[in-house]
């Protein structure tokens, strides 16, 4: 009997998760389960699901029910349009996409106990650290309290550029919005964003997402305002007067995003920011 098509990929991951070769089963009429032969079924139902599944008669009617029809064809019919639909083709990326792959893992911990740090005092009466670095925005933490139950309630140690260190419990990781609303200290365009730009996003053969027809890309990670990308995005769907899908990555994460000519961004209602790019940026985007 002749088996469904599926993709490659499909095929490849139903082996390594069964251990069983279904189109080869299939055709030699074999039980991709109990591994008997498959050679009469009931109806053509059942033999359409032969041919999806590799399942004879006898397991079919013990993983779906007993041949009554009335309690069971429906929904089983279903279930087969839905099996039996031709797997989605994955977009094959070409030279001017940008493929983001998947990042690492990183320790919160870690990546804090790792840096030294300037030590401030807040108005609120809060310490605050931040990372002696060029992008300090990225490792700026505040004291949670004796209650606290940032990093689940651990005590953290922070070395500090003078040579001592401070021992928070229950820290926050904090943003330079919320650190220069307390101290004064402002690092707010001291964050490293890697940004891409494109006309329209895609997913891949490993289902990770494609930038395709780049617009604009980085060619390493730049220095400034963590709302770099937002700006550069805007600027460039005014520049084509369409939306474009705005990629930004940085230490902490990343975003996926489409951005229209007349958008809006959240952090602009929130603290009232200027909307232009600056000379530099915009010599960027016309580069």
């Amino acid at each position: 009997m002749k088996p469904t098509s599926k993709s490659p990929e499909i095929e490849t991951a139903l082996k390594d998760l069964t251990g069983v070769d279904r189109v080869a089963n299939i055709e030699a009429n074999r039980c991709t389960w109990c591994h008997g032969p498959a050679t009469s079924f009931r109806d053509a139902l059942s033999e359409k699901e032969y041919t999806i599944s590799g399942f004879c008669q006898k397991c079919q009617d013990e993983t779906f029910g007993g041949g009554d029809a009335d309690t069971f064809d429906f929904d089983r019919e279903q279930r087969l349009v839905e099996l039996d639909r031709p797997a989605p083709q994955r977009y094959q990326p070409t030279e001017n996409d940008y493929v983001i792959e998947r990042q690492p893992m990183i320790s919160g911990r870690g990546s804090a106990e790792s840096r030294r740090y300037h030590k401030y005092l807040g108005k609120s009466g809060k310490i605050w650290l931040v990372a002696d670095q060029p992008n300090a925005a990225a490792n700026v933490y505040v004291e949670g309290g004796p209650n606290s139950d940032g990093f689940g309630g651990s005590t953290l140690t922070f070395p500090l550029v003078d040579g001592g260190e401070v021992k928070l419990k229950g820290p926050w990781h904090a943003n330079s919005d919320a650190l220069f609303a307390d101290t004064g200290v402002d690092v707010r365009d001291r964050h490293y964003t890697f940004v891409v730009i494109s006309r329209r996003r895609e997913s891949g053969p490993r289902f990770e997402t494609i930038c395709v027809d780049v617009l604009y890309r980085d060619d390493e990670p730049q220095l400034g305002s963590f709302h770099r990308g937002d700006l550069l995005a805007r600027q460039w769907a005014r520049e084509i007067n369409a939306p474009v899908h705005l990629y930004s990555g940085s230490e902490g994460g990343s975003s996926s995003q489409f951005v229209k000519p007349d958008q809006t961004f959240y952090w602009e209602k929130d603290t009232g920011a200027a909307t232009d790019l600056t000379t530099a940026q915009d010599a960027i985007v016309r580069s």
